[in-house]
């Protein structure tokens, strides 16, 4: 069986799993909502799904990220079909980041962001 880059460890799933559990989702969005939070964008986490939803203004409609079945991917925004690595969270926030300031009007780029709060 190929593994997944960016999947984690292989032995934490066994020889046979293909699935992540429950537990290990909901570490990776922990993971994804410390790096939106340090950019600025609070976030929602919804336990029942599991998932969590952002957005760029109060008045923005909602942007919900889960995870993938064998956790390898941040899933969001299905009109694109934009798949993130859910192993490098950093770059995902920044990528989400980019997209609903852009969407917003009101960036460019996660660095304009930064730039902007000085």
């Amino acid at each position: 069986m190929l593994w997944p880059e960016g999947a984690g460890d292989r032995r934490h799933w066994g020889a046979t799993a293909v699935c992540a559990d429950h537990s290990e989702k909901m570490r990776l969005l922990v993971s994804l909502c410390r790096e939106l939070a340090r950019l600025g964008l609070p976030s929602v986490m919804s336990d029942a799904r599991p998932a969590l939803s952002v957005r760029g203004d109060p008045a923005d409609p909602r942007v919900w990220i889960s995870v993938s079945a064998c956790g390898e991917f941040f899933e969001w925004c299905p009109r694109s079909g934009d798949r993130l690595l859910a192993a490098d969270p950093e770059t995902a926030a920044e990528r989400i980041a980019a997209h609903l300031r852009t969407d917003a009007g009101h960036y460019a780029t996660p660095a304009d962001a930064l730039h902007e709060r000085g």
